[in-house]
């Protein structure tokens, strides 16, 4: 998924809850795994973090674990 995606995924599941900056740390975190994300994996993940966006930055990891 394209980098602009990933901001874009983030911040409509959110919504007005997160601020601009808090969705480009989800996006530089997440592309700092090195691997290419499907939108599932994304919102699954984001689903596991529903409540915590910052949450969803820190464990970003466990995406790549989980591949």
């Amino acid at each position: 998924m394209k980098n602009t995606g990933k901001l874009e995924m983030f911040i409509r599941f959110y919504g007005d809850g997160v601020s601009d900056e808090t969705a480009s740390k989800f996006q530089l975190a997440a592309t700092s795994l090195g691997v290419d994300l499907s939108p599932a994996q994304i919102q699954g993940h984001l689903l596991l973090h529903k409540e915590d966006p910052e949450g969803a930055i820190n464990n970003i990891s466990s995406i790549a674990t989980a591949i």
